[in-house]
């Protein structure tokens, strides 16, 4: 996911580049089970971000169009805006994050609960991706996850702690912070509830790549357009999210291989108790169809 935004930052040295479709690999692949979370009490830190629209400065340079500000659009908006060109953002949510996002509820007390109740956590499978969570996490923006971790057979009702543990990070206070820092890099704007629905190509002098709101809304002209968000893809390349605009092997490639992920539809119960709860972080259950998630 994140291997796409550093491929795309290597691409764009190209004098001229069409469209390309780097979708974010869906969080949940065939056979995960369900994730539930509890939100967790984490170490404070706060990034102002609260209007609708963040802008950065403006460059006379190519115009780059990223749509989805989930983690693999956050990355790839920000990596491209620190090399120089104006990049905007176009995500249907409330805010940036995406399977990252964090969703608040007040209680009676008039108190807020956090919940993340998409990804809980993340771990890191390269050196690439490695280098830049090391510098996230110098920025307080995340920490090592460091709790009681097991599985639980439902059939023998054995519980086992995991002994090897895997290195697990989360967002500081939240997995959306990570995002929300992204976005405020310079150069870089951020426009939030717009669904991209359409995109044509406008072959006039060295042409652009024209987008549409769903709404009907004229988004702009871009030299370039990023597709980092599935659902986005298949709106706009078919039921598939196959298109034919990619080149490259090495993108050829990587779009095979996050084409082959299948997703896993699953429901979340996000709840909070008045006290912490004495149990595991993690709670694995074995042999029925869900994955519960527990952090305190």
């Amino acid at each position: 996911m994140l291997h796409a935004a550093h491929l795309l930052r290597r691409r764009l040295r190209i004098s001229s580049l069409p469209v390309l479709l780097c979708p974010s690999s869906p969080l949940a692949a065939a056979g995960c089970p369900t994730r539930i979370r509890v939100s967790a009490c984490r170490p404070s830190f706060s990034i102002s971000n609260s209007a609708m629209e963040v802008s950065g400065r403006n460059s006379d340079g190519p115009q780059v169009a990223v749509i989805g500000a989930g983690v693999a659009g956050s990355v790839c908006a920000s990596l491209l805006a620190a090399k120089g060109l104006a990049v905007k953002v176009f995500d249907s949510g409330r805010g940036p994050g995406g399977r990252m996002s964090q969703r608040r509820e007040k209680v009676e007390d008039g108190s807020e609960l956090m919940f993340d109740h998409g990804a809980q956590y993340f771990t890191v499978k390269s050196a690439e991706v490695q280098h830049l969570v090391d510098k996230w996490q110098a920025l307080g923006l995340v920490a090592d996850w460091e709790g009681r971790f097991g599985s639980l057979n439902v059939a023998t009702g054995e519980f086992v702690h995991e002994t090897a543990v895997k290195k697990r990070y989360v967002g500081v206070p939240g997995m959306n912070s990570i995002c929300k820092a992204l976005m405020t890099t310079p150069g870089l704007q951020a426009k939030y509830g717009v669904q991209v629905a359409g995109l044509e190509w406008a072959d006039e002098g060295l042409g652009s790549w024209c987008l549409k709101s769903k709404d009907g809304e004229n988004l702009g002209r871009f030299n370039a357009v990023v597709v980092a968000d599935k659902g986005a893809a298949k709106l706009l390349f078919g039921q598939t999210a196959s298109s034919p605009l990619l080149e490259g092997s090495e993108l050829s490639e990587m779009h095979k291989k996050v084409a082959a992920v299948t997703a896993a539809p699953c429901f979340a119960v996000m709840m909070a108790f008045p006290s912490p709860l004495d149990l595991v972080s993690v709670l694995q259950a074995g042999g029925c169809a869900f994955y519960y998630l527990i952090e305190h």
